[in-house]
């Protein structure tokens, strides 16, 4: 936050929250005369905290329980550069997207485990209808992905989130659509988050017509979640199966004809195959 010396946080007398980190944290504020409490520290992605790994940007901040009614403009910079820091979204001067109205809107997407984390803020207000995630495999074709209502009020400040819990082997381009209640769109830059590359497996007519039989052998006595992909990367058709050693055959049918991704996830790992589809008449 570009603050340094000592900060007073709180207009009045209050508890404060702090801790001991280990020597895989940064260290960001202390309590005053107190070296051995920290009042603001992160670890990064990764790195090792007490019995555990932190599984994404961790941060431990002094708030606690009624103490943001008494914040100071230095508590609240401390708040927000932590959120902002902790998402990995940019500095609000270094917007996504800005409108002719001076409204703002920052977009950023991050790996979370196996779940693609997608924040923004936005202070477009009442004047929005509703935001629309898009993502593309290839960067060029996007298809919506999650719909979320508009809120607020106009010039306030508002955090979103949400997860795409099921997202695609590779690279996922994911980018933000504002609609404006009077019917004006705006886009955000693409943001990419990379996911491990999926192993192929076997898939058997290709192509096919109104089914198809999957080998799921190597996932016995486990839950297997099957998505059918189109080439816009939309999710046309997903099913859960308890793998077994037997061939699970596949429903294609009411589906157009064209190339298709076939993609198998189980606990953690992905696994996808291409597959053409072609329907007799």
């Amino acid at each position: 936050a570009n603050m340094s010396g000592c900060r007073t946080v709180l207009t009045a007398a209050g508890n404060m929250t702090w801790g001991k980190p280990n020597a895989s944290a940064t260290i960001i504020a202390e309590i005053p005369n107190n070296p051995d409490k920290e009042a603001v520290f992160c670890y990064e992605a990764g790195a090792t905290m007490f019995g555990l790994n932190a599984p994404a940007r961790r941060v431990g901040l002094f708030l606690h329980d009624v103490t943001p009614t008494t914040m100071t403009a230095d508590g609240w910079r401390f708040f927000d550069n932590a959120v902002r820091w902790a998402t990995n979204c940019p500095s609000l001067n270094n917007i996504g997207l800005a409108a002719p109205t001076g409204r703002e809107l920052t977009f950023d997407a991050t790996r979370s485990g196996e779940t693609a984390q997608l924040n923004w803020i936005s202070t477009t207000g009442a004047t929005n209808d509703h935001f629309v995630i898009e993502r593309s495999a290839d960067g060029q074709h996007f298809a919506p992905i999650a719909k979320v209502d508009g809120r607020g009020e106009e010039g306030e400040m508002l955090y979103f989130s949400e997860l795409d819990e099921n997202p695609l082997p590779g690279t996922n381009h994911y980018r933000l659509r504002l609609v404006m209640a009077d019917g004006s769109e705006h886009l955000t830059e693409a943001r990419q988050v990379e996911f491990a590359a999926a192993k192929p497996f076997s898939l058997y007519p290709n192509p096919a017509s109104q089914q198809a039989f999957v080998d799921l052998s190597a996932f016995a006595g486990k839950t297997v979640h099957i998505a059918l992909v189109n080439q816009l990367g939309q999710v046309v058709r997903i099913t859960e199966a308890v793998a077994g050693n037997e061939i699970f055959a596949l429903n294609l049918q009411g589906l157009d004809n064209g190339i298709y991704t076939v993609a198998l996830r189980c606990e953690g790992e992905h696994r996808t195959v291409k597959l053409a589809i072609s329907q007799r008449p």
